[in-house]
């Protein structure tokens, strides 16, 4: 295969390639996740306060 020394390996190809960046890429996509899903969580609550 030849290599061109002046194409930029893309974004994701970086992150594949180092374990720490992927590593770092499944925590944060793991606690944003966690913290969405909490959120939605939280809005779909019913408000309570009166009890027939």
């Amino acid at each position: 295969m030849e290599t061109r020394p002046h194409q930029q390996t893309p974004w994701l190809q970086q992150i594949y390639d180092n374990p720490w960046l992927l590593a770092g890429a499944a925590i944060v996509f793991f606690v944003l996740s966690y913290i969405v899903w909490g959120v939605i969580d939280l809005l779909t609550i019913p408000a309570g306060g009166t009890t027939p």
